[in-house]
């Protein structure tokens, strides 16, 4: 995945965030759907599912062209058995409580699309006490690792 990673940022074929954001803007909101999480404190948590254990979604991909450009791009997410991609939207105000994930087998990955300069949508993972989300810029890690996510914005426009 990183050698895939890296071959989709390259200058050549660079898929860029702000094409990835015009996208997902477009997605119909009918695509997304409300996330019950116990670790959840306040807000909401929405996702479109792409990928499911090798089960592409076309319905939600077809308002995707970029991202299912991508998907297609990286081979070990579409033929993994165990792998999902979705997109994930974290409304403003929203805190998700310190968890961790289940196994040591998962790698998530992040990708900011929107991060208002007046509001700071964070992360902590692990000890490292902030991980600072930053348009465009990926952000690996190991889900059994402890995790908590804020989305310090306020108003519907900054639900990230």
């Amino acid at each position: 995945m990183k050698k895939e990673l890296k071959q989709s940022s390259s200058s050549n074929n660079c898929i860029f965030s702000q094409d990835i954001q015009s996208d997902v803007s477009r997605l119909p909101e009918d695509e997304w759907h409300t996330v019950s999480n116990r670790y959840l404190s306040s807000g909401n948590w929405s996702e479109a599912p792409l990928v499911t254990f090798r089960a592409r979604r076309f319905h939600t991909c077809s308002h995707l062209p970029v991202l299912g450009k991508l998907l297609r791009q990286w081979r070990s997410v579409s033929s993994c058995r165990k792998c999902t991609a979705k997109v994930v939207r974290l409304s403003a105000g929203a805190h998700l409580l310190p968890h961790c994930g289940p196994t040591n087998v998962r790698l998530r990955l992040h990708l900011p699309l929107q991060v208002p300069s007046d509001c700071s949508p964070r992360m902590r993972v692990g000890a490292k006490s902030e991980v600072r989300w930053e348009e465009g810029r990926w952000i690996a890690f190991d889900d059994s690792y402890e995790k908590e996510l804020w989305n310090g914005c306020q108003g519907k426009e900054n639900d990230r």
